[in-house]
């Protein structure tokens, strides 16, 4: 079982073999390469890492084969979560000694904020076409340039949105305007200028009654 759009394996198959490998052929010259064990395999079914037990509890494996964006969301907060570092050299990374289990890999931020590859799941050992099982795997990782800023600048876009929201509420006094910003400070902000524009309303109604 693996995250198969983005990756490709060839596989070698190993006889009883308690430890396995994981080596990837890159087209970069250079970069860091990071590899998280999510799962191991023991006793012929699937243990979670006892850091992911509480944010995958309750998930089968099929769907945490296939949670490679929610995955990259908990390891990339979690700096203190067990990794495998390597170094990308000659456009090729290997990791080995490891256990029988499941695996995520992602690449380490660049200094221009740039990844050229995706995050994927990879399980060990691999079944070959005759059944047979693989220790030892090849893979070739989809190489795509994307930028790692979207999505602050996207974060940004929203907030720059909610100031705007804010002032056509106080020009228009619509409620509804109140759920779509996006922090809960400019919320309270915009709920207490409704609620003191018809505060100053009751009391100039007042005021003219008295008259």
């Amino acid at each position: 079982m693996f995250f198969s759009d983005f990756f490709d394996i060839n596989a070698e198959e190993t006889i009883r073999k308690k430890k396995c490998s994981i080596t990837l052929n890159i087209n970069e010259e250079n970069g860091i390469i990071l590899l998280y064990p999510i799962a191991y395999y023991k006793k012929n079914k699937y243990t979670l890492n006892g850091r992911y037990k509480k944010t995958l509890k309750n998930k089968n494996i099929d769907y945490i084969l296939q949670s490679s964006q929610l995955i990259n969301k908990i390891t990339s907060k979690d700096k203190k979560a067990f990794r495998y570092e390597r170094i990308i050299e000659n456009k090729k990374v290997k990791f080995y000694g490891l256990n029988r289990g499941i695996y995520f890999i992602r690449q380490s931020k660049t200094q221009d904020g740039y990844y050229s590859i995706k995050p994927f799941i990879v399980s060990i050992p691999q079944k070959n076409s005759d059944g047979t099982k693989c220790y030892d795997i090849t893979g070739n990782p989809k190489v795509e340039r994307f930028n790692s800023k979207e999505s602050s600048n996207y974060k940004s876009k929203t907030k720059d949105n909610g100031n705007k929201l804010k002032s056509q509420k106080r020009k228009n006094q619509s409620v509804s305007t109140k759920v779509q910003v996006n922090t809960e400070d400019n919320t309270d902000v915009l709920y207490m200028e409704v609620v003191f524009g018809i505060s100053l309303l009751i009391l100039w109604v007042y005021i003219r009654l008295k008259k």
